[in-house]
């Protein structure tokens, strides 16, 4: 019982993370029902917790952290000195904790919880998948179809780009606040938000594609196609550069063959080179309006600089919850101290040392990924090694890990494939077989 409850709730909350955004903006502000909903997954997260600790306690089994949960460990006892003796403000600390810390406790509890078999993953995966074509097409349909206001229905705000902490998401965002350039957000909280989940998708979608097991091949290149239809759509810069790094080093480490992997980026330059031609023949206006956008990159360049001198004149930090989006909640000019940036964001609040554990984390965390794929081939961590990659490259311009279904459904899905040894065969939870597949 307890297995299957503990199954059913991450099922549950990879399902809904995408709609995460929508539905509690919904409720809150299309309803007018203003309590907490959205404190839902957080709920979710405290019952795995005591589930996976019951599981530990009845099995009597023993985990055995890696270096990798010491690092995670120390980057908490971190965050809560830094509560204590910096920031001393409940608010600002449990919003700091739930952007900074939250994501990585569940990458914890999952990687130490109750095991799942390889089959129970790939069943995992697919709900994930499912939630994101639901997305990936509701994004089609506001590129191509819908009316630009529509998310007004759903107790959006009717203003374009403006949000103020607490209140309605805007029903679009546009690059310069242009209404003639509205950028695509789908179930999301925003563009660059958005494109952070396509991250996640478009691995895991190319994944089945190069599969030679996979079956309606046809159908996840179409998938995948719409995915990169609304990456361009969400006009993110920072999405375009992550993403065309990672999948040039995962051409790299899939393909062996050197003559392929050139002849493949020949392909990919050619291709994009012709694209960008035919896109200034179309648009020549394109380059400025999307790519240079000079008041946002001078605001970004602004903003990343303050945040390495305030860095360097306390490399001890301010206070979790006192830089990037916690701060926002509590600073008068519902802005706060955003460096647009999310490893300056971590000096600010827990100072260098902090920084490196961060990076720490995310270096341990790539290496475990690259060492299971190149173990056993599995095209389930170079997709998730690859997503790290490109959300890593994203956040040195954005505050990338900010949004609940990137964050979540990331670490979470690592947190499971990494798993201390994976079952080779599961009791039945629910309908799940119980024959284990060689390959996901």
């Amino acid at each position: 019982m307890t297995k299957r409850l503990y199954y059913l709730l991450i099922v549950l909350l990879f399902a809904l993370l995408p709609f995460h955004a929508l539905v509690t903006n919904y409720v809150q502000f299309g309803l007018g029902f203003h309590f907490p909903i959205n404190a839902w997954k957080e709920g979710i997260i405290i019952i795995l917790t005591i589930l996976a600790a019951f599981d530990i306690w009845k099995t009597k089994r023993t985990i055995e952290p890696d270096w990798l949960d010491g690092v995670i460990i120390i980057f908490f006892i971190l965050g809560i000195l830094s509560a204590i003796f910096q920031t001393r403000q409940i608010g600002r600390i449990l919003f700091g904790f739930k952007y900074d810390f939250e994501f990585l406790w569940l990458f914890l509890i999952v990687r130490h919880g109750i095991r799942f078999a390889q089959e129970d993953i790939q069943k995992i995966v697919r709900v994930v998948l499912g939630s994101g074509i639901i997305v990936v097409l509701f994004g089609i349909l506001q590129i191509f179809f819908l009316p630009k206001d529509v998310m007004i229905h759903f107790g959006y705000s009717p203003h374009i780009s403006t949000w103020v902490p607490g209140g309605p998401l805007p029903m679009y965002h546009a690059i310069d606040n242009n209404a003639l350039l509205p950028r695509v957000s789908s179930t999301l909280s925003g563009p660059n938000q958005f494109a952070s989940y396509l991250l996640i998708l478009l691995p895991l979608s190319i994944q089945w594609i190069v599969n030679k097991k996979s079956v309606n091949r046809w159908l996840w290149i179409m998938f995948t196609v719409f995915i990169a239809m609304n990456l361009f759509f969400t006009y993110s810069r920072s999405a375009y550069i992550a993403c065309v790094l990672s999948l040039l080093v995962g051409i790299l480490l899939y393909i062996n063959n050197k003559r392929v992997v050139r002849n493949l980026l020949l392909w990919m330059i050619g291709i994009g080179i012709i694209g960008v031609v035919l896109i200034m023949m179309i648009k020549p206006a394109i380059i400025s309006d999307i790519i240079v956008r000079t008041s946002s990159t001078q605001g970004h360049y602004e903003r990343t600089w303050d945040g390495i001198v305030y860095s360097l004149k306390n490399p001890l930090g301010y206070g979790i919850g006192n830089a990037g989006p916690a701060s926002s909640r509590f600073n008068a000019d519902n802005i706060g101290w955003i460096p647009e940036n999310w490893y300056l964001q971590i000096a600010l609040e827990l100072g260098f040392f902090g920084l490196i554990l961060y990076v720490m984390i995310l270096i341990g965390t790539m290496q475990k990924l690259f060492l299971q794929f190149s173990k056993n081939n599995n095209l389930l961590s170079l997709s998730l090694l690859l997503t790290l990659l490109a959300i890593a490259i994203t956040s040195l311009f954005l505050h990338s890990w900010e949004e609940t279904a990137v964050a979540l459904t990331f670490w979470g899905i690592t947190g499971i494939t990494l798993q201390k040894k994976n079952l080779k065969k599961t009791k039945k939870l629910g309908s799940m077989p119980t024959t284990t597949s060689s390959r996901l």
